[in-house]
């Protein structure tokens, strides 16, 4: 059992490591986040975490900010779907200026029935359109955060690993956000 336990504690360890140093090296890009739907704050605060925790997972480190800089990846919380299919949870808009990515409060609701906090599930959205706003026209996954469609069993997994973006996903989100310098209008 000890035996057991030693790799179990040595693998850990050299995950921890792992990920500090691939962080050593990830891509920064600012995020604001504009409630105009008047989602609780506390669940935009964890949502964040979320959101951040998978966007590291793939090297790109969140500066959450609420300056209204032109060159900060913008999120809105809104709670007017804009002619959404009723199962979209999130989208983004281009027009001439930029790229805003949205996620449509009141959708978020009858997820809450496969038993995941409210702020994971806004979290995993937030982390899916910050993804749309780095990878361009890049098309839907077949897996991970990028899937076009969640089911219910996806939501309700608690698996930090079921969220996560492809290799190649994470490699054109960190050159594109190496490219803008994080700084620059999506």
């Amino acid at each position: 059992m000890q035996g057991r336990f030693a790799i179990v504690l040595a693998f850990a360890v050299l995950r921890v490591q792992a990920f500090t140093r691939d962080m050593d090296h990830a891509e920064r890009v600012r995020v604001r986040v504009d409630n105009e739907a008047g989602a609780p704050a506390g669940v935009l605060n964890y949502a964040r975490v979320e959101c951040a925790r998978i966007l590291r997972n793939a090297g790109i480190e969140v500066q959450w900010t609420s300056d209204a800089s032109s060159g900060d990846l913008r999120v809105g919380i809104i709670s007017e779907p804009g002619g959404t299919a009723p199962s979209v949870l999130g989208y983004v808009l281009r027009n001439g200026e930029g790229a805003s990515a949205y996620v449509i409060w009141p959708r978020v609701g009858p997820w809450l029935a496969v038993d995941r906090p409210a702020f994971e599930i806004v979290g995993r959205v937030m982390a899916h359109e910050i993804g749309h706003l780095l990878l361009g026209n890049a098309p839907h996954s077949s897996a991970g955060v990028m899937r076009a469609v969640w089911t219910a069993d996806d939501l309700r997994s608690t698996a930090w690993g079921a969220f996560f973006f492809t290799p190649g996903e994470q490699s054109m989100m960190r050159t594109e956000a190496a490219r803008k310098g994080g700084h620059a209008t999506y």
